[in-house]
């Protein structure tokens, strides 16, 4: 549920979110996780920003 908050106020700020740099897999045999994912976003124009969704 935290989650899902964090990506819809992410959709309402962000114009991209890209990959930057090699993710590094955390060894675990139960689930798949990342210990490290290197990302970059770009923002959205501050205009934008300012106008109530």
């Amino acid at each position: 549920m935290e989650g899902e908050l964090v990506l819809n106020a992410l959709v309402k700020r962000v114009a991209s979110i890209r990959l930057d740099g090699t993710p590094l897999r955390r060894p675990n045999n139960t689930m798949s996780c990342m210990a490290h994912l290197p990302i970059a976003m770009e923002p959205i124009a501050t205009k934008a920003l300012a106008e109530p969704v």
